[in-house]
């Protein structure tokens, strides 16, 4: 090799250094700023979760608050320095980019913002932040505007320290309680837009306190609800009680009908595309595992139901399911000996069922499978409808993505334990279309825990969970932007 040559090296490794020297001065800054900023920041988070974004409502107070959250979020990322940024309509999504690093990586971050209606059982105002010991109680804390705000604390630090190494690209649903309908439409619209390297959600969640978590898949979801008819009108059982088959009766009898003695679910070929769990994928599934024990303390339940011959983690990660969500037939007004009894036979009944999907099954597909299955059991005389209400396809990681090793490393120096890794049996509609149309997985992260009673009654957001969270993506977004470290 020649002397210049040498000298050509030595000056490109003094580069590397330079830069790396660099990127580690930048990570120093913004996590010494994000500390600093902590408390005070805190208060913006607040704000966000009174936002009483409920998205399934059309009442005007929803309405208002989806406009609301909507609004902090485009605030949040034009203060970040965030470009192009649009809001849809009714408030539906929101999106900003900040393309200013040539020859660097893009990343698309996802997350929502909706929330469901506040059920029953909060201790606290729902829309009323309250923070106790070391959780913050609210509506959303956990599931999931925490590690949004997580995320926007992460860019701001690393902007206010020297700015930002890397390209991104942000999408916030805002219909993602609803079928995520809006969201599935802009991208069928802008996916030359929306191309990027990777795609990171931050819909995840950590194991345990101390025990982060990086989720590589999802299941899918054909949600649909059925409407079974019988008599023209509501009819007194005195007088046609035996005559007149219950419409109740017969959905009853569907939805026992829909597993047999061993829990697999009935419907015809409903297995037919579903590949066998192999040892290695059983035996990656149970490191992130929660135990028998741990599903019984989460749930309640001194016992444990479902498909035979599978672990919990098993069937819940990968293994279908079908569970009946509601159920509706006559009228309750009349329940209870102080008003009155109510003796009629109800003229229809509905129920609203998921079926949760997993490798090789597709909505559509269970639709047809569901159509049979009714058609076969569904007696004489009976007449039946059946709607797909919301579908999601099931998504599956990259795992040779780049920034997995970037992020297995930020989040280990954060935590102080190495990431688990596994699926997750919920669904996701935004991630499952955008994995259609462009063939890209997203990797998942995020900061609530197990016991965090997310959509439910007091749920809340574990702070010291949430600090190292903020923590870790800055760690993560200074990585993935230098390319000697985010090789390492």
């Amino acid at each position: 090799m020649s002397r210049d040559a040498d000298e050509a090296g030595a000056l490109l490794t003094v580069g590397q250094v330079l830069e790396q020297e660099g990127m580690l001065m930048l990570l120093d800054t913004a996590l010494e700023y994000a500390l600093k900023n902590r408390e005070r920041q805190l208060e913006e988070l607040k704000t966000f979760l009174r936002c009483r974004s409920v998205s399934a409502s059309k009442s005007n107070e929803d309405y208002a608050g989806m406009k609301k959250a909507s609004l902090w979020l485009v605030n949040a990322l034009q203060r970040l320095r965030m470009e192009n940024t649009k809001v849809g309509p009714d408030s539906r999504f929101v999106y900003g980019e900040s393309l200013q690093a040539p020859g660097k990586p893009t990343l698309l971050f996802y997350g929502h913002y909706d929330l469901q209606e506040p059920k029953p059982g909060w201790q606290t105002p729902p829309f009323e932040p309250t923070i106790k010991e070391d959780r913050i109680f609210a509506l959303g804390a956990a599931d999931m505007k925490s590690s949004l705000w997580a995320f926007f604390q992460a860019i701001q630090a690393i902007i206010k320290s020297g700015g930002l190494p890397l390209n991104l690209k942000i999408f916030l649903d805002g219909g993602q309680q609803i079928g995520a309908k809006q969201s599935c439409l802009f991208i069928d619209n802008h996916c030359e837009q929306m191309k990027c390297d990777a795609i990171i959600s931050l819909d995840g969640a950590c194991h345990a306190i101390g025990i982060p978590r990086i989720t590589i898949g999802r299941r899918g979801l054909a949600y649909f609800e059925i409407e079974i008819r019988g008599p023209r009108k509501d009819l007194h059982s005195g007088r046609f009680g035996g005559v007149v088959r219950n419409p109740t009766h017969v959905l009853c009898a569907l939805v026992a009908g829909m597993h047999d003695e061993k829990g697999r679910v009935t419907l015809p070929g409903f297995y037919d595309s579903i590949p066998v769990l192999t040892h290695e994928e059983r035996h990656a599934i149970g490191e992130a595992a929660l135990d028998e024990t741990e599903y019984k303390k989460l749930t309640g339940m001194s016992n444990l139901d479902g498909e035979e011959g599978y672990t919990p983690e098993e069937q819940v990660v990968a293994r279908p399911a079908i569970d009946v969500s509601a159920i509706a037939a006559g009228s309750t007004n009349e329940w209870g000996t102080e008003k009155g009894v109510s003796t009629s036979i109800p003229c229809k009944a509905s129920a609203k069922i998921g079926v949760r999907l997993v490798a090789n099954q597709d909505p559509d597909s269970v639709h047809q499978q569901f159509r049979r299955y009714v058609e076969q059991r569904c007696p004489p005389g009976m007449e039946w409808n059946l709607q797909i209400l919301s579908r999601a396809y099931v998504v599956r990681s990259n795992l040779n993505t780049p920034c997995l090793v970037p992020l297995k490393r930020a989040l280990k120096e954060s935590f102080g334990t190495e990431p688990l890794m596994g699926r997750t049996g919920a669904s996701e509609p935004f991630l499952g279309h955008f994995q259609q149309k462009l063939g890209m997985g997203a990797i998942e992260v995020g900061f609530k825990l197990p016991d965090s009673s997310g959509k439910g009654p007091n749920e809340n957001q574990h702070l010291p969970t949430l600090f190292k969270g903020i923590d870790s993506l800055i760690r993560f977004l200074v990585y993935i932007g230098d390319n000697n470290t985010g090789d390492a």
